[in-house]
């Protein structure tokens, strides 16, 4: 038996030095970003104006109520649907006055909100009364499922928002558009002569608009799978696991900002000449280029601007492929969850590109940045068993 050498204790201790380092950065990350920011505006000569209502609507409100009902749909992928319906039916037939209230409250709901809306709503308060009878009104139990939860979550919501703020500060001091000539030539380079708006003016010839439609509820419906992810990690292993997607997630979105100062660019729709005349105008998609358009020229020509609100104006790398691979990550070894997901993203892939939000090229920057931040912040604790 050999005793280890000190120069391999000395390189041990760096490696170990260097991981818990990495680990660790997104914390310093954020706070160095938060202390910057006021001072950071001040020098771009930008007013900090933040736009709270939408963010904390469309988070807490919004975001919250389709993460739930995601969660409880993943959820019964990996749990016997019968037994988990005997359990809610039995629950609710011991307290039938629950299912008048859920009944007004449906109707409610569907007249204000709308059908999709109010029955997605009504899942979400189920779900929340069947964990209740669950843990058995157990206070404490509660409070620790909802800290697991929200935790995280908050501090995912903090560094989001001060990620949206930085895209605003970069497009008004670095010319948001300056590559994106680059990685479409890159894209035809890679892929034998096709660019993406070559691609996607194609489709919009061949394809009906309802394709189209569908590939808007994949794209945006994305996001209703990070929340379900945080739920299901908090709930399942802990506060501390689900800090850690919230690092990872917050790691991807900072090398992207790095990214996109480096070497900013918009997308397809800002490059391609003919987007807002070919495009159809009844998707959302189209009102959210323009108004990004519209946003990023405003910034960058230092006019007046609306508040921070959700203005994400970096194409490469592509975010929206980078934090779905988190996800799965995370969720990997759920197996029925994993196959899911998977199914999911490839078709998330073919909205990405098709609704002209990135080039190829893109997802292919967005997956090496889930790679990277994984690495840099995964602990290999808390991993499904």
């Amino acid at each position: 038996m050999t005793s280890q050498t000190p120069v391999s204790s000395t390189r041990a201790h760096f490696i170990q030095l260097a991981r818990s380092t990495a680990h660790n950065l997104h914390w310093v990350m954020t706070a160095l970003l938060f202390v910057g920011l006021i001072p950071a505006f001040r020098a771009a000569k930008l007013p900090l104006q933040i736009n709270w209502t939408f963010f904390l609507v469309s988070y807490w409100i919004g975001l919250t109520s389709s993460s739930i009902f995601a969660a409880t749909l993943l959820y019964l992928l990996i749990s016997p649907v019968r037994g988990n319906l005997r359990s809610v039916y039995e629950h609710w037939r011991a307290q039938p006055v629950r299912l008048v209230f859920l009944a007004l409250f449906e109707v409610v709901l569907i007249r204000e909100l709308g059908w999709r809306f109010g029955l997605m709503l009504a899942v979400d308060l189920i779900v929340l009364t069947e964990l209740f009878d669950r843990l058995h009104g157990d206070t404490d139990k509660l409070l620790l499922a909802a800290k697991s939860v929200f935790i995280p979550a908050a501090y995912l919501f903090g560094g989001v928002v001060l990620v949206f703020c930085y895209n605003d500060l970069i497009a008004s001091v670095r010319y948001y558009g300056s590559f994106d000539a680059f990685f479409n030539k890159l894209d035809s380079i890679l892929f034998f002569g096709l660019s993406d708006s070559r691609l996607v003016h194609r489709a919009l010839h061949r394809l009906p608009l309802a394709a189209f439609q569908a590939f808007e509820i994949f794209y945006y419906g994305m996001f209703a799978q990070i929340g379900a992810a945080f739920i299901m990690t908090a709930l399942a292993f802990g506060k501390k696991r689900a800090l850690e997607l919230a690092g990872t997630l917050l790691t991807a979105y900072y090398i992207s900002l790095t990214i996109f100062f480096i070497w900013p660019s918009v997308g397809p729709f800002f490059f391609c000449p003919v987007h807002f005349t070919d495009f159809p105008k009844t998707l959302a998609t189209y009102e959210f280029h323009r108004v990004y358009f519209e946003k990023a020229h405003a910034l960058w020509a230092h006019l007046p601007t609306s508040p921070v609100s959700s203005d994400f104006f970096i194409a490469f790398p592509s975010m929206h492929i980078a934090q779905p691979l988190i996800v799965l990550w995370f969720l990997r070894k759920w197996k029925r969850i994993a196959a899911v997901l998977i199914a999911y993203d490839i078709v998330l892939l073919a909205a990405i590109i098709l609704l002209e939000w990135h080039y190829m090229v893109d997802l292919l920057g967005g997956a090496l940045v889930a790679a990277v931040a994984i690495a840099m912040v995964h602990s290999g604790e808390g991993e499904v068993q």
